[in-house]
């Protein structure tokens, strides 16, 4: 199960790649961490790698990077 600091690290990531597309709140970051509760750390980081790898221009959504964790397994 994810924490808090590894949450906001996920977004800190998705906001080095998309700037001010990614807002980092503590509602944004509970949110996360209710959709991706069932997730370890490394399947997070695969899964946003893996989006991040596809052209887009706006950054995965929450919903996104969990269908991404759920597919790889």
């Amino acid at each position: 199960m994810l924490d808090v600091e590894q949450i906001r690290q996920m977004m800190l990531i998705l906001r080095a790649e998309y700037g001010g597309k990614v807002i980092c709140t503590e509602d944004r970051v509970k949110l996360w961490g209710i959709i991706l509760q069932h997730a370890e750390m490394h399947e997070v980081e695969l899964a946003i790698a893996q989006l991040l790898s596809e052209s887009r221009p706006f950054p995965p959504s929450v919903g996104e990077i969990n269908q991404q964790v759920i597919n790889n397994r």
